[in-house]
């Protein structure tokens, strides 16, 4: 049994450019959260089960899990819930800029051979890339719910929920 949908590699692979230095641990801790704080409250939790072990129609698991097209009514092109997931992370990592906890506080690593981004940037990276895993995961969404291969997605209600807020200044 896997536990998780993506290993950092894949995240590498699947998303923009990125270090391939990066500590896989921390890599896997920002996939834990994608998977609990994106995936599931998307699809439900039976369904990701399904998917993380392998169960069920494996057509469909593959094509959603890996995207492709899907030959209905009309074709739905997917992405793919993996490369959803990348996304997600990748947004996770981009706004962690580096920065850890340790025993002189909350700090971040520099060194001679890089120029920081400045935070302004980093939110509107992050940002960027939470956008365009939602709307690999609406694709994903589209096909689970025309599909009859899923049925654990309609017995559990699951599905997007915004949980972005904007905050407009009146008079600006």
């Amino acid at each position: 049994m896997n536990n998780h949908l993506i290993t950092p590699s894949d995240v590498l692979a699947l998303t923009r450019n990125s270090s391939a230095s990066l500590n896989s641990k921390d890599v896997e801790t920002y996939i834990d959260e994608a998977e609990r704080l994106n995936i599931i409250p998307a699809i439900g939790a039976d369904l990701y089960l399904r998917l993380l072990n392998d169960t069920g129609d494996k057509n469909a698991n593959s094509l959603l899990l890996y995207g492709g097209v899907y030959e209905g009514s009309q074709p739905i092109i997917i992405a793919g819930i993996r490369k959803a997931l990348a996304y997600y992370v990748y947004g996770r990592m981009v706004k962690s800029g580096g920065q850890s906890v340790t025993r002189y506080g909350f700090v971040e690593k520099r060194d001679e051979y890089s120029a920081q981004v400045e935070y302004r940037e980093r939110l509107n990276s992050a940002n960027d890339a939470t956008l365009v895993a939602d709307s690999y995961m609406k694709e994903a969404l589209n096909y689970i719910s025309i599909s009859n291969a899923f049925p654990e997605y309609k017995a559990c209600g699951a599905g997007m929920r915004n949980r972005r807020v904007t905050i407009k200044a009146i008079g600006r």
